[in-house]
């Protein structure tokens, strides 16, 4: 009897473990705070090929915040390789979404439900405190529509008493995990932060020393220019590139809008715009200067590259 009370018992666990979702990998993530939680730390060990633009700096590190998906979090460690700053995150789920992620597979976020909406309230609570002094705040392709309005708000208020906001292709593509549809509304404020076109000298001062003209971008003076390729964008087709910028109480916010959310999402780039060489899937020149001009961005009027 005990024999087929144990067989019936180990049956029953197996049957338990095995109806959880089996497209979920079984596997225990470390608390919020644990060293080694996946979706809070960039360790930056491992390094790749590049070009120290300026690194290090004559006045030291730069504090800069980074607001960016988690799955596009390398780039703010091979911007780091080139440009020497402290860096701070907070990692969205994606571009399109804030703590609702992906659950199953390889790509899964980290953290779900209601675990992910708490400690994405608490890191950004902890790390958009007014007692941190950050010189930036770089933004990646995060839609503005899925950042709680709590967090814009904050951001906002380190801006106006003086930290640059830098943000990577702005714009309000519509909440959802990985959606890439545009707004059916204007939204007046975003437009008032977001697009004002860069005078005349702010374009001199992030554009002048970088080969524009041998990248795969075509800057435009006026966004109003830009007419999107037919769909599906690929990969391999020039970017735009449009600045704008907007003095915010006693800072500055300048975006640097490579018109690529739509095909963001599907290159893993919150940084860099979205590109690959045709020959191959990474162009290492590109990338190098694509860092440099968001180097120049962050570094502002300090620039002396």
């Amino acid at each position: 009897m005990r024999s087929s009370h144990r067989i019936l018992l180990i049956s029953l666990l197996t049957a338990g473990v095995l109806g959880v979702n089996t497209h979920a990998p079984l596997k225990a993530t470390p608390p919020f705070g644990h060293p080694d939680q996946p979706y809070d730390r960039l360790p930056g060990t491992l390094q790749t090929s590049h070009v120290p633009w300026a690194r290090p700096l004559t006045g030291g590190k730069l504090a800069v915040l980074f607001v960016c998906p988690y799955n596009n979090s390398r780039e703010v460690v091979e911007l780091a390789q080139r440009l020497d700053v402290n860096a701070t995150v907070i990692m969205s789920a994606g571009h399109t979404g804030w703590s609702e992620g992906y659950a199953e597979g390889d790509n899964a976020t980290p953290l779900q439900g209601v675990e992910a909406k708490s400690v994405l309230e608490r890191l950004s609570r902890q790390r958009l405190a007014l007692e941190n002094h950050y010189d930036a705040i770089v933004i990646g392709k995060l839609s503005w529509q899925v950042i709680p309005a709590e967090v814009r708000d904050a951001i906002l208020a380190h801006v106006e008493r003086g930290a640059g906001l830098v943000y990577l292709s702005p714009n309000r593509l519509k909440p959802g995990w990985n959606r890439r549809e545009a707004p059916d509304d204007k939204d007046a404020a975003f437009s008032r932060l977001f697009e004002t076109t860069a005078d005349r000298r702010t374009q001199e001062r992030i554009l002048s020393a970088l080969p524009i003209d041998i990248m795969p971008l075509h800057p435009f003076e006026d966004v109003q220019a830009y007419r999107p390729l037919p769909a599906p964008r690929h990969q391999w087709q020039q970017a735009g590139l449009w600045l704008s910028a907007k003095v915010h109480g006693k800072g500055r916010i300048l975006g640097i809008d490579y018109l690529d959310e739509i095909i963001a999402t599907r290159m893993a780039s919150s940084l860099t715009p979205a590109y690959q060489h045709p020959r191959g899937d990474h162009d290492e020149v590109i990338y190098d200067l694509a860092h440099a001009l968001l180097a120049r961005g962050i570094l502002g009027p300090q620039i002396d590259l």
